[in-house]
């Protein structure tokens, strides 16, 4: 009673079905580092739904960089409009002052 070629045949596609979302995750320039790292085991031990929850939550590093340029161009306006504010007061108080 052996292993028939069918059998073969099913185990290689059930292990490159189960090893499938490890390869996708490990190839995925989205995360880096540790963070990939742990995207890896959680793969490894949840799969398809490790993979799936990967997909859904990391974001490109592209995103990442433009969301970050957002946040210091509004904080750079934000300040721009304080610092004009400021200026602005400072003539108003002087021009009193005269």
């Amino acid at each position: 009673m052996g292993l028939t070629e069918t059998d073969l045949l099913l185990y290689i596609i059930g292990i490159c079905f189960f090893l499938l979302p490890i390869a996708l995750v490990a190839g995925d320039k989205r995360a880096m580092g540790q963070s990939k790292n742990m995207w890896l085991l959680a793969t490894l031990f949840l799969s398809w739904l490790g993979w799936l929850v990967y997909i859904s939550t990391v974001q490109a590093e592209e995103e990442k960089k433009k969301e970050q340029q957002r946040r210091a161009d509004k904080k750079a306006a934000e300040e721009g409009k304080r610092r004009a504010a400021k200026l602005k007061q400072q003539a108003t108080a002087k021009a009193n002052k005269k």
